[in-house]
C-alpha cells in the first residue's frame, strides 16, 4: 500500500471511528437510563469489536488494547444477562472518552500520547466488583509495565498473548487474541440485579457469545445499510454544488430568453430545463444534508461528565434528531452548541440542595430540540434552572466597565438579558475549567451570525432559560 492509498484508508478509518464512538456513546446513554435489552448489548459489543479490529489492522496498538479491554468487560455482561451497573457504565464512558482523545491525537499528529492505563484500570476494577463479588472469584487484577494482567477466573474472555499463560494468570501485549472461557453460574446476589430484558436463558456449558434471531436480523440489517451507502469526499460534493449553481444561472438566462421568444419548441425545452435543473439542485443539496442528531446526541456524554464535575444531577432530552442540516453548518454550530449546553449546566441548573429548597426536583433537566420553521432550522436549548436575574447582569456589566450607568438606566428587560452576548461578559465568580474566562456567548452569537443565523434568548428568573438558534438549511441559501 503506497502513501496515498494509506492516507485514504486512514481517512476512512477515522470516519468509521467517529461513527462507531458516537453510536457507542448513544447506546451507553440508553443503558444508563435503564432502557436495556439484549439487542442493545449485542449492538454495543459488535461496535467495539469492529473498532478493535480496525485499529489492529492499522497497527494502532493503544486503540486496539483499550478496545479489547472494553470488549472483554462487556462479555460477562452479555453472558450473565445482567445490567452493567453504574460503576461499569462510568468506566465504559471514561474508556470511550479516552478513545476519542486517542483518535483526535492520531488525526492531528499521527501518534497518541493519551495514557490508556487509567481507563483499563477502571474497567477491570468495575467488572470485578460487578461480577466477582458473591462468586468467590479472585480479584488479582494488576498492571505490569504496559501489559494488562487479569486473573483468568475473573473475566470470561481473557486478554492473552498467544502461548503466554503462566500459573493461571495471562498477559496481553501488542497482539492480543480472544480466548472464550466457560460462563460461571450466577449467584443469588447477581440474580437480584436488574436483568436484561428479553434475553434467552444460558446454560452453564455455554462457551461462546450468545446470538439470537433478533441480533442476527440486526446484523443483517446493518450489513444491508452499509451496502446501500458509499463514502464521498466533501470536496467532491462542494464541486457538484458549484456546478449546479452555475447551471442554475444558465437556466435563469434561458428562461429570460424564452419569455421573449415565440418558438413553442424552445419554450417547451426551456420549461423542461427548468424542471430538471430544480430537481437536480434539490438532490445535490440533499447529499450534503445530515441529521442534526449527529451533533446533539453527543451532548449526552458532555452533560454526564459535567454533572459529575459540578456535583449536580442533570438529565438531557433530545427532540428532532432527524432534522437535517448542511454538513458544513453542522460543523459550524458544534462549538456554539457545546458552549450553550455547558453554560446551562454550570450557570443554569442549580445544585440538588438548592433545587429542593426551591421546590424543584433535585435532578435538573436540559432539553435540546430541533425543528423546521419558516425555511430555517431552529435549535432550542432550554433548562429548568435558576434563570437570569436582569439586575445582577447589569451589575456585572457595570463592574466590568462594559456599560455606563446612564446606559444601564435606559435599558429594557430584553437589552439587559442580551448583555451576556457582550464580549468579556461573565457571571462566574471564579475561573474554572467550565466558565469564568469571559469568552463565551459573544463568540456563540458571532459564529452563528457568520453562517447567516441568529440567536435569541428568553429567561424567567427561578424557572429557567431558553436560547434559540435560527440557522439556514444550507450554505447555498446563504
Amino acid at each position: 500500500m503506497n502513501a496515498a492509498e494509506r492516507n485514504e484508508a486512514m481517512s476512512e478509518f477515522f470516519a468509521e471511528c467517529d461513527e462507531i464512538l458516537e453510536r457507542v456513546s448513544a447506546t451507553l446513554g440508553v443503558l444508563e437510563h435503564g432502557e436495556t435489552s439484549f439487542e442493545r448489548l449485542d449492538e454495543l459489543y459488535r461496535d467495539i469489536h469492529t473498532f478493535k479490529g480496525s485499529a489492529q489492522l492499522f497497527g494502532l496498538s493503544s486503540l486496539a488494547l483499550l478496545g479489547q479491554a472494553i470488549e472483554a468487560c462487556l462479555d460477562p455482561v452479555r453472558k450473565f444477562q445482567a445490567h452493567p451497573g453504574s460503576a461499569l457504565l462510568d468506566a465504559l464512558f471514561l474508556s470511550v472518552k479516552t478513545l476519542d482523545a486517542c483518535v483526535a491525537e492520531i488525526k492531528a499528529d499521527g501518534v497518541s500520547r493519551t495514557d490508556i492505563v487509567p481507563a483499563i484500570g477502571r474497567l477491570t476494577d468495575a467488572v470485578c466488583e460487578r461480577f466477582a463479588v458473591g462468586r468467590g472469584l479472585s480479584r488479582d487484577v494488576l498492571f505490569v509495565g504496559e501489559s494488562l494482567v487479569i486473573d483468568r477466573a475473573v473475566i470470561a474472555p481473557t486478554l492473552v498473548k498467544s502461548s503466554s499463560v503462566q500459573s493461571g494468570v495471562v498477559t496481553s501485549t501488542a497482539a492480543p487474541v480472544m480466548v472464550p472461557a466457560a460462563a460461571k453460574p450466577v449467584s443469588p446476589a447477581a440474580q437480584s440485579a436488574p436483568v436484561i430484558q428479553a434475553a434467552p436463558k444460558l446454560s452453564e456449558k455455554t462457551e461462546l457469545p450468545l446470538k439470537n434471531e433478533a441480533s442476527d436480523e440486526s446484523s443483517a440489517k446493518g450489513q444491508a445499510d452499509s451496502e446501500s451507502t458509499i463514502r464521498v469526499q466533501v470536496g467532491l460534493l462542494d464541486n457538484l454544488m458549484n456546478l449546479v449553481g452555475e447551471m442554475v444561472l444558465v437556466r435563469n438566462q434561458v428562461l429570460q430568453h424564452s419569455s421573449r421568444s415565440e418558438d413553442l419548441a424552445f419554450l417547451n425545452l426551456s420549461q423542461r430545463l427548468d424542471v430538471v435543473t430544480s430537481e437536480l439542485q434539490d438532490q445535490v443539496m440533499r447529499t450534503r444534508m445530515q441529521p442534526i442528531g449527529n451533533v446533539i446526541t453527543k451532548f449526552q456524554r458532555v452533560i454526564r461528565d459535567l454533572a459529575k464535575d459540578l456535583d449536580k444531577k442533570i438529565d438531557l432530552t433530545v427532540q428532532g434528531k432527524d432534522t437535517e442540516l448542511d454538513k458544513t453548518l453542522l460543523e459550524a454550530i458544534k462549538d456554539p452548541l457545546t458552549h450553550i449546553v455547558r453554560n446551562s449546566c454550570d450557570h443554569g441548573i442549580e445544585a440538588p440542595a438548592q433545587r429542593l429548597q426551591a421546590g424543584k426536583p433535585e435532578t435538573g433537566h436540559v432539553l435540546i430540540s430541533a425543528f423546521h420553521e419558516g425555511g430555517q432550522v431552529v435549535v432550542e436549548i432550554s433548562d429548568d434552572g435558576r434563570g437570569m436575574n436582569r439586575d445582577k447582569l447589569v451589575q456585572k456589566a457595570l463592574e466590568r466597565g462594559l456599560i455606563s450607568q446612564d446606559v444601564a438606566d435606559k435599558m429594557s428587560d430584553n437589552e439587559k438579558l442580551n448583555l451576556i452576548f457582550h464580549p468579556g461578559f461573565s457571571t462566574a465568580t471564579q475561573v474554572s475549567a467550565v466558565s469564568g474566562r469571559g469568552v463565551g456567548m459573544d463568540v456563540v452569537r458571532t459564529n452563528i451570525e457568520r453562517i447567516g443565523g441568529s440567536v435569541e434568548l428568553a429567561s424567567i428568573e427561578g424557572r429557567g432559560s431558553t436560547i434559540r438558534l435560527k440557522i439556514p438549511l444550507t450554505l447555498a441559501i446563504v
